[in-house]
């Protein structure tokens, strides 16, 4: 349940930062969820938008 809310939230931010640059998505992130899951969010964070912008 949190992961979907989480995910859809995180989906909107890549289109957002696929708009703008690669790298505004990370600081745009929800600091406090940001903090809980800090290194596998960066290493999700990277991946994903990097996929994301490609295949969209």
């Amino acid at each position: 349940m949190v992961m979907k809310s989480l995910d859809s939230r995180i989906r909107n931010r890549f289109e957002n930062a696929c708009q703008t640059t690669r790298t505004a998505v990370l600081p745009a992130l929800d600091r406090q969820e940001y903090k809980d899951n800090d290194a596998k969010r960066k290493r999700l964070s990277r991946v994903s938008i990097r996929i994301y912008c490609v295949t969209s």
